[in-house]
């Protein structure tokens, strides 16, 4: 009977071996810590804003977490990917969730050409996200669980593209 139980913990630490469990990168920590920070800038802002009014101590909570969102955001785009198709993909996707408001911040008297940039930059953003996406299937679904609004973005932009695609192609 123990030489059983010793086989089958051989088998166990042999099936470990074959297929290692995926590590989390800094790109993977920083994405799932976004998704809780999204969270808790909902929450705060339904509890500063309407549930509660302006009281001091929720707008104080609510205007550190949409500032540690922001920055949150802002660092990830500087992280590198590390060999895990998930980095990619949630790099790609925040860049085109963050690229998606760019044309809010041209105002009425920037040029045409800044305007256009900015189009273009939302536009190839979307695209290479879109790609990466239908490239790995599970890309959105992968990201779903660490980075929910990301997911949507990520969802968001293969249907665009796709459309833009049929719209092409004349289907």
């Amino acid at each position: 009977m123990a030489d059983a139980t010793q086989a089958r913990s051989d088998d166990a630490s042999r099936n470990e071996e074959l297929r290692p469990q995926r590590t989390e990168t800094p790109i993977i920590a920083t994405a799932k810590m976004l998704g809780r920070t999204e969270d808790f800038y909902t929450e705060a802002d339904k509890a500063s804003s309407r549930q509660f009014g302006k009281v001091p101590s929720l707008v104080a909570i609510h205007d550190r977490t949409y500032l540690a969102l922001c920055e949150g955001q802002y660092g990830l785009l500087h992280l590198i990917p590390q060999g895990d198709d998930r980095d990619l993909m949630i790099l790609a996707g925040a860049v085109a969730m963050l690229a998606d408001q760019l044309p809010d911040f041209i105002g009425e008297d920037d040029s045409d050409h800044a305007k256009r940039i900015c189009d273009g930059i939302k536009a190839a953003t979307a695209t290479i996200s879109a790609t990466l996406a239908q490239t790995w299937p599970a890309g959105p679904e992968a990201v779903d669980p660490l980075y929910p609004e990301l997911a949507r973005s990520i969802r968001r932009d293969v249907l665009i593209v796709s459309a833009l695609r049929d719209d092409a192609e004349g289907r």
